[in-house]
């Protein structure tokens, strides 16, 4: 009876270890394609195809070029990771009520005695 219990123990513990690290890799992968996908997007803008990047008002009397082009990549930067921020938080709640469930621990009262 003991083995079987240490073998149930050890599954459940490779199951959660492998949640954890196709979370990440998936992370990963979110924060690699919503960055190059609204990189692509600003670009486009510069061409006229899409005008939400582009500077329509300078900020200063006599802003640059070059200061304004920092200033769209700082914006498109922005928005990649509050995006990307919002898919893992996403991702991690998915992640962790799959392993309670995994570990058959209820996740309605897990969820609502965490405030």
């Amino acid at each position: 009876m003991l083995a079987v219990s240490a073998k149930v123990i050890a599954e459940d513990a490779i199951f959660v270890v492998a949640v954890m690290v196709v979370t990440i890799v998936v992370g990963r992968f979110v924060r690699i394609v919503v960055g190059a996908v609204l990189r692509r997007l600003a670009s486009r803008s510069l061409l006229g195809a899409y005008s939400t990047w582009r500077v329509r008002v300078p900020r200063l009397v006599a802003e640059s070029i070059p200061v304004a082009e920092l200033r769209r990549q700082h914006r498109v930067n922005a928005t990649a990771a509050m995006i990307t921020r919002l898919v893992k938080v996403g991702l991690w709640l998915i992640a962790v009520i799959v392993v309670l469930q995994r570990l058959e621990v209820d996740v309605i009262i897990a969820v609502s005695g965490a405030g």
